[in-house]
């Protein structure tokens, strides 16, 4: 936001407040001011619900019953835009020599149903999962996009992180 506002020429002030970011510039006589935090889709939703938020910014559309406490609390003009397509990238260690491997196997690792790389063609070694806090945006599409449709759920032995620069420096 910061680099999109400059590219404009306006000056955007930043700061940390509790849990969420500020972005602030002068308008008019008056400022303005942009407060984002960063959570699941899920606590998004619920902040437009509540009425602690005037636009959420979220990884998937909203499901029926959220649609549903949206209406019966007064937002009955739901608008969804795709603004971007995200990705899942699926890392396995470097002297793993399996060429290619099928959602419906990756979604059973983390089910905890397949445990061994030779399980799926590989070599045989344990497979140690790691993945983003539940909660996290990018844990709710990998559950949407890999495990729902197996009919799957994380299995408790994931090793899971709060922040992708913790997953990457601690996780491998």
């Amino acid at each position: 936001m910061t680099a999109f506002a400059a590219a404009g020429g306006v000056p955007l002030k930043t700061s940390d407040v509790d849990d969420m970011t500020r972005y602030s510039t002068a308008f008019g006589d008056d400022e303005a001011n942009i407060n984002v935090t960063s959570n699941s889709s899920s606590d998004a939703i619920a902040d437009l619900t509540m009425g602690n938020a005037a636009l959420a910014l979220t990884s998937r559309s909203a499901t029926q019953t959220e649609r549903d406490l949206l209406q019966d609390a007064g937002v009955s003009a739901l608008c969804e835009s795709i603004l971007a397509v995200d990705g899942l990238v699926v890392v396995a260690p470097k002297g793993n020599v399996l060429p290619s491997i099928s959602i419906e196997d990756v979604a059973k690792m983390y089910a905890g149903e397949i445990t061994n790389w030779s399980q799926v063609g590989g070599p045989d070694a344990p497979i140690t999962l790691y993945g983003r806090n539940e909660g996290s945006l990018i844990s709710e599409v990998f559950q949407t996009l890999v495990l729902d449709p197996a009919g799957l759920t994380l299995a408790a032995d994931v090793q899971t992180f709060a922040s992708d620069a913790e997953l990457v420096s601690d996780g491998f």
